[in-house]
């Protein structure tokens, strides 16, 4: 009686290791959630931003839920009229989340609820 799947099992059978991530992570894998870090050339306020941010996401294990995108704010002219003195500002799907400083607390309220562990 075999108690494990055999290895050719695994590689010829994808439903069987989609099957085995939910089981170990819990759920199915989402999609990512798309986010724009809009910053500027020699801008120290930004460059802190992005080193909190980062690490806040690796602390807290939400890395691998987002794709963020750091974008100049001279590539967008919309984006250098709306945010001329704003930045850092972090969007999401348009909308500011965070704008100046990192804050932990107030990107939590942003955050969808972490799934369960079990």
């Amino acid at each position: 009686m075999k108690l494990f799947p055999t290895v050719s099992t695994l590689v010829t059978a994808p439903s069987t290791i989609q099957k085995l991530a939910i089981r170990l992570l819990g759920t199915a894998p989402a999609s990512k959630t798309p986010l724009r870090l809009v910053t500027g050339d020699h801008c120290t306020l930004c460059v802190h931003f992005k080193k909190q941010l980062d690490f806040y996401l690796e602390k807290s294990n939400r890395i691998a839920e987002f794709d963020i995108a750091e974008v100049d704010i001279k590539s967008d002219e919309s984006l250098k009229e709306t945010f001329k003195y704003d930045i850092p500002v972090l969007l999401s799907n348009d909308k500011v989340v965070l704008k100046h400083r990192f804050s932990s607390i107030l990107f939590e309220r942003f955050l969808p609820p972490k799934p369960s562990e079990s």
